[in-house]
């Protein structure tokens, strides 16, 4: 039951009552330190290197949130007591990298911050696998329950994955209302992801009400260079974001747009650069931010 509250107060954000039961135990308090790291409080001020299921599936929340640059924990789980924790954090890298996802056979019925990122995983598993009605509904149950359980944390995770939902259906308008309350809400290590999918869903700076961070903003820079017909700087952007690394899954989205684009651009012309476009447009969600060319 300790750990149940344990895992509780570090989903929840709530810092004074994590350290509290984290005590000194080696692999809670590096669980604390990723935790400080993911939703922006103040960590132990030394973190061990020690590994467990929390650290795991911490580590790939990070990674998934800043869109790669943090290293995604190993994809193996062991049959042991956090086995359900290792599995999610296998699931949410396996998404990151455009793996096949294995969703939990179960929810566990204990512990409602597990419960919670196993939604998610599945909802990230019917979304890998073109189910796109089943992942609109397992993302519905994730937000409303990461809400109603106060699990701050795991409502990034799981508004995030509602939105990208919304974006994957062709939701724009919904799915750029949920990317632009994130942007202004979520703690900075959520900001690449999340301004990547605001601005895939047709959102900006002014969605977000801050600028935003790469890639996004490379992406929306040179698109607006475009609209200007200011080809060498939109060629110069494009060329910043393919440079940028990014996960598999998110690395072709990025292709599609950049390959789209800049064979277009170089012959110039607006009407050709949205006729490239075409394709790109139609496998990333019909999204506003390649139709404003």
């Amino acid at each position: 039951m300790d750990d149940a509250l344990w895992i509780r107060a570090l989903h929840a954000g709530d810092r004074d009552e994590a350290t509290a039961r984290a005590g000194t135990d080696p692999a809670r308090r590096a669980a604390l330190g990723e935790a400080a790291r993911l939703f922006a409080w103040d960590g132990p001020g030394d973190v061990p290197s020690a590994r467990g299921p929390q650290v795991e599936v911490l580590r790939a929340l990070r990674h998934l949130a800043s869109l790669g640059a943090v290293e995604p924990p190993p994809a193996s789980v062991r049959e042991d007591d956090g086995a359900g924790w290792r599995g999610c954090a296998a699931a949410l890298s396996a998404f990151a990298r455009g793996a096949p996802i294995a969703p939990p056979p179960a929810l566990d019925g204990e512990d409602a911050a597990l419960r919670v990122t196993q939604m998610c995983v599945r909802g990230l598993a019917a979304l890998t696998d073109g189910a796109l009605d089943a992942a609109t509904q397992h993302a519905r149950r994730a937000s409303r329950a990461a809400y109603a359980e106060g699990l701050r944390g795991l409502e990034y995770l799981a508004y995030w994955l509602l939105g990208r939902t919304r974006r994957e259906t062709q939701n724009l308008h919904a799915a750029t209302r949920i990317f632009g309350a994130l942007a202004r809400s979520a703690p900075p290590a959520w900001w690449p992801l999340v301004d990547w999918e605001l601005a895939l869903a047709g959102g900006d700076a002014q969605a977000a009400q801050r600028p935003l961070t790469a890639p996004a903003s490379r992406w929306l820079e040179a698109v607006a260079h475009a609209q200007a017909e200011r080809w060498d700087a939109s060629r110069a952007a494009l060329d910043a974001l393919a440079a940028h690394p990014l996960p598999s899954r998110f690395a072709a989205e990025r292709d599609l747009l950049v390959g789209g684009m800049t064979g277009a651009a170089a012959r110039g012309g607006r009407g050709q650069v949205a006729g490239a476009l075409f394709e790109s447009a139609e496998r990333v969600g019909l999204t506003p931010a390649v139709w404003t060319v």
